[in-house]
């Protein structure tokens, strides 16, 4: 093994963690600090974004050395952060270049301190506000079923006796601990409704380890094509 690649892999870790703990005092400071929330909720507040920080890089971890089913809260925690801690980290940087943009850096000295906590406040409770309705949208999507999408295609070399043939394509399964076998059995059920010619799953099919999720993917055997079944894993 390489000796330099140890090293290399915990630069980077460090580097990964470090920029997830500042992106995480730089969200407490806009959204908690900054509008001088009062205590209790300000204490409450702070300790909830860091407890939701660390369930980023636990989550990982447990998906490694632990079955789908164990912890599961914990990766319901994380995925959920994961999603709202982007999209309120975009909309606040986004309001700190507009205002940056607009007011510029001097004239934010002229501020009084109560225009200052107000206006913070303001942006505070708009970004939280649009970051759940967002994060609802999104959330609600992820875990509706999924679409069915037919596209036909027309190949001039395409041979005659193979016309009609039926591709079922599925991807982005992610089964792992939100999305078990009961998915993975009901994705199941309504790809072979489709009487497909061939099936191709294109990738991301788990989250977690293999050894695992052997259980949560089993109902995946039960796919049916005349000309085969193909996958690949994905980056995940």
């Amino acid at each position: 093994m390489d000796p330099v690649r140890p090293i290399v892999i915990t630069l980077v870790l460090l580097a990964v963690i470090g920029l997830l703990v500042q992106s995480h005092v730089y969200l407490a400071t806009r959204l908690v600090l900054d509008p001088g929330v009062a205590e209790p909720w300000r204490r409450l507040a702070l300790v909830a974004i860091a407890f939701l920080g660390c369930t980023i890089v636990l989550e990982p971890i447990r998906e490694r050395l632990l079955p789908p089913r164990r912890l599961r809260w914990l990766a319901w925690c994380a995925s959920i952060w994961m999603g709202v801690w982007f999209l309120s980290m975009t909309l606040l940087l986004a309001t700190d270049l507009a205002l940056w943009l607009v007011t510029g850096t001097a004239s934010a000295a002229s501020v009084s301190e109560p225009e200052v906590l107000s206006q913070a406040g303001l942006r505070a409770a708009g970004v939280a506000l649009l970051t759940l309705l967002a994060g609802g949208v999104a959330l609600r999507g992820g875990l509706r079923a999924p679409r069915l999408v037919r596209v036909a295609f027309e190949i001039a070399a395409w041979p005659q006796k193979l016309d009609g043939f039926r591709i079922v394509q599925i991807s982005d399964i992610h089964i792992g601990p939100i999305l078990d076998r009961r998915f993975a059995r009901h994705l199941v059920e309504r790809v072979n409704e489709l009487d497909p010619d061939l099936v191709a799953v294109t990738g991301d099919l788990v989250d977690g380890s293999a050894a695992h999720l052997a259980e949560e993917v089993a109902p995946f055997a039960g796919l049916r094509g005349r000309h085969g079944v193909f996958f690949v894993t994905g980056n995940h």
